[in-house]
C-alpha cells in the first residue's frame, strides 16, 4: 500500500512531505511525535529508485526550514532594525539548505560504497543531524550547533524516552529514530522485518526504570518583573517590593530566589547602593538571590548572574557564550552594516566572559548558564551538583519554539544526569 503510493508521487511532493512530516512533529509533539518514526520513509523511497541528488537535498532544506524558522522570521521582524532585517531569514534558510544538499550528495556516495542504497541514507542522515546539533554555525562561531530541530525532541514528553535517553545516550536514541524508520519503510515487503518493527515498538513501550532527573531540588522561586522600565532606580523598587512580598512565602531552606536573564538590564555593579536596599526590609536575610543583570567593567559590558546574600554581591557568572548578532557581531561579519543594524543598532555589544563560576547555595554547588550557553550545545560545567539557567523568554511569542526550548532543556537535564533549573520570563 506504501509503496503503490509512493510510486505516484512526483519526487518534490515526496521531498515536501518527508519535510512536513517532521515540522508537524516538532511543531506539535503531543499529537504528532510519532511522525519521526516514518519522516525518512518518503527519502528512503527515493534513495532506493536513484533520484536522491545534492539538488532535491537543497529543496529539502528549503522545504524544512521555511516553516520551522516561521518564529524566527517573527523575531527579527518584531524584535530587528534595520530596513534589510528580513533578507536575514532567506540567507539563513539557504545556508542551511546546503548543508541539506550535501547531505543529500553523502548518501549516494555511501550507497555506492557500501552498496546498500538504504544503508548509505541512514548513515548520512545521523551525519546530518549530528552536524546541524553540533556544529553548522561554525561560520559565526566555533563549535556552535542548532539543537531545535533534533528528531528527538518531540519524543521528551515521554517517560519512556527520557529514561533510555538517560541509559544509553542521545546518539543511541537518534539511532533509534532512524532504524525503525529503515524498518517501517521495509515491513510491507517482509513480515519478518514487521516483527522487529513491532520488538522496537514493544521496547519503547516498555520502560525499565524511571530514571527522569529531579527537576529542582532546592525548590527554588522565580521571580519575574517587567523589565522594560528604562530607569534603573524605578524598576529596582518594583523589584523591591516583589522580593519582600514573595520572601513570605518561602519556606524551604535554603531560602532561593532566581530572577531570570536581564531581569535588571542595567549594570548592577554601578548600582550596589540598590542591593543593599532590596535587603534592607526584610526580616531574613540569609535570603539567595540569584539575579540576571549587566556588569561593567572598564569600558566592556557582560551579560551576567550574580549571586546575592545578606545585601551583598558574593559571586557572578559573566556569559561566555554569546549569540551571535543580538549580543555580539561576530569579527568577520562586521564589515556588513545590515547585520550590524539586525539587533544592536544604537547599542553596545556584549563582551565575553573568560571564566566558569560556580555558585555554593548552602552545602549545593551549581554551575550557571545563561541562554546561548545551553542552546548553541556548547559545553556545560557538570562538576556540579545542579545547573542553573537563566534566559529571556520575551524573545519568542510564538508557543511552538517556547515548547521545543522546554524539551530541549528536559532533553539536557536527563543527558547530563544533573538537576537543571530554568529561570525565565
Amino acid at each position: 500500500m506504501i509503496s503503490f503510493i509512493l510510486d505516484r508521487l512526483n519526487a518534490i511532493l515526496l521531498i515536501f512531505l518527508s519535510t512536513l512530516l517532521l515540522n508537524l512533529a516538532l511543531i506539535f509533539p503531543y499529537r504528532f511525535y510519532f511522525l519521526v518514526f516514518i519522516y525518512l520513509i518518503p527519502l528512503l523511497y527515493l534513495n532506493e529508485k536513484k533520484k536522491l541528488n545534492m539538488y532535491k537535498g537543497i529543496f529539502w532544506g528549503i522545504f524544512f526550514y521555511t516553516i520551522h524558522f516561521y518564529y524566527l522570521f517573527i523575531l527579527i521582524y518584531e524584535k530587528g532594525e534595520g530596513q534589510f532585517r528580513l533578507f536575514f531569514i532567506p540567507i539563513i534558510i539557504l545556508y542551511f539548505s546546503i548543508y541539506s544538499g550535501i547531505w543529500f550528495f553523502l548518501s549516494s556516495q555511501l550507497s555506492y560504497l557500501i552498496k546498500n542504497r538504504s544503508l548509505g541514507l541512514i548513515i548520512s542522515t545521523y551525519l546530518y543531524i549530528w552536524f546541524i546539533y553540533n556544529y553548522i554555525f561554525w561560520i559565526f562561531q566555533e563549535k556552535s550547533g542548532y539543537v531545535f530541530s533534533l528528531p528527538c525532541l518531540p519524543l521528551v514528553h515521554n517517560s519512556r524516552f527520557l529514561s533510555y535517553l538517560s541509559i544509553c545516550g542521545l546518539g543511541f536514541c537518534i539511532c533509534y529514530i532512524l532504524i525503525l524508520n529503515l524498518f517501517l519503510y521495509f515491513s510491507t515487503r517482509n513480515k519478518k522485518i514487521l516483527v522487529i518493527c513491532l520488538m522496537f515498538v514493544i521496547i519503547f513501550l516498555y520502560n525499565p526504570l524511571d530514571l527522569r532527573v529531579e527537576e529542582d531540588p532546592l525548590k527554588t522561586y522565580t521571580l519575574k518583573v517587567n523589565a522594560k522600565n528604562k530607569n534603573p532606580y524605578e524598576l529596582a523598587q518594583s523589584i523591591k517590593w516583589a522580593i519582600i512580598d514573595l520572601a513570605n512565602k518561602i519556606d524551604s531552606e535554603p531560602k532561593v530566589i532566581l530572577m531570570p536573564e536581564s531581569s535588571f538590564p542595567f549594570a548592577l555593579n554601578d548600582y550596589i547602593e540598590v542591593i543593599e536596599w532590596w535587603y534592607y526590609d526584610l526580616k531574613d536575610k540569609t535570603i539567595h538571590i540569584i539575579l540576571g543583570s549587566h556588569r561593567r567593567e572598564g569600558a566592556l559590558l557582560f551579560n551576567t548572574v550574580y549571586h546575592l546574600y545578606e545585601g551583598k554581591i558574593i559571586n557572578f557568572y559573566d556569559k561566555t557564550n554569546l549569540m551571535f548578532f543580538s549580543e555580539k557581531i561576530p569579527t568577520l561579519w562586521k564589515k556588513l552594516y545590515i547585520f550590524n543594524d539586525l539587533f544592536l543598532k544604537d547599542c553596545q555589544e556584549f563582551s565575553s566572559g573568560d571564566k566558569n563560576s560556580y555558585f555554593n547555595i548552602g552545602e549545593i554547588k551549581s554551575s550557571v548558564c545563561i541562554c546561548s550557553d545551553l542552546f548553541l550545545n556548547k559545553q556545560i560545567q557538570t562538576d556540579c551538583d545542579i545547573i542553573l539557567l537563566f534566559m529571556n523568554y520575551s524573545w519568542f511569542r510564538l508557543k511552538y519554539i517556547r515548547r521545543l526550548i522546554d524539551f530541549y532543556v528536559i532533553l539536557k537535564r536527563n543527558q547530563l544526569n544533573r538537576p537543571l533549573i530554568c529561570a525565565n520570563f
